[in-house]
């Protein structure tokens, strides 16, 4: 009896002990897979400005998706005769963000990592979740070009929404032109077009009310 007492408590004991050895091997994992999967620093880009343009294409991401919640400061002008500048320093740092995130829009497009475009369709969702008004020509220019890719200028029509400026209003229309005569015939592509079509629409609806 005793010998079955003491056989069942080594058991216990050995269960026990299996179970916190998985559990720190387990924790072990997870934090090893965490810093592999989302380092916290990465170096910039050799040549580059922006302080969104990373090595690591994960970090630049993470980062830009931090600007979201910022707020950028309505046009200020110091009175006459006034000098320095009419931001207070957490205001400049927000300007200084925008810029940064146009900058880079451009330096990370051409990544050779082939990371340009989740970088770049970050940036112009962030853009418009600030409601940065400073970024309405930055993207009206980017939706008039030709070497911009379509389902990107989608995001572009979202974020200018966004932001709420009439001075879009133009750039949009031109846009929709083109996505109506360039709706292809074939049903599915077709549908995929049309919804395109109706979000510009709506977006100039709404502009051309304010």
């Amino acid at each position: 009896m005793e010998y079955s007492e003491l056989k069942i408590r080594w058991l216990r004991f050995a269960c026990v002990f299996v179970l916190i050895a998985c559990f720190l091997v387990a924790y072990e994992d997870a934090v090893n897979a965490k810093s592999r999967t989302r380092p916290v620093t990465s170096a910039k880009m050799t040549g580059k400005s922006s302080r969104f343009s990373l090595e690591d294409p994960r970090v630049a991401l993470d980062k830009i998706t931090e600007t979201k919640s910022a707020k950028e400061p309505e046009e200020k002008n110091l009175p006459k005769g006034v000098a320095g500048s009419p931001y207070s320093a957490e205001e400049q740092e927000a300007l200084n963000m925008v810029e940064d995130l146009r900058k880079a829009y451009i330096e990370n497009k051409h990544r050779p990592d082939g990371y340009g475009v989740e970088i770049t369709k970050e940036i112009v969702t962030a853009l418009g979740a600030i409601k940065s008004r400073r970024s309405v020509k930055f993207l009206t220019n980017l939706l008039e070009s030709n070497e911009e890719n379509v389902e990107l200028k989608e995001d572009m029509v979202e974020s200018l929404r966004q932001i709420g400026d009439k001075k879009a209003v133009d750039a949009l229309k031109k846009h929709l032109e083109y996505l109506n005569a360039k709706k292809p015939n074939d049903p599915l592509a077709g549908h995929t077009w049309q919804g395109w079509i109706d979000k510009t629409q709506s977006a100039i609806t709404e502009l051309d009310g304010k």
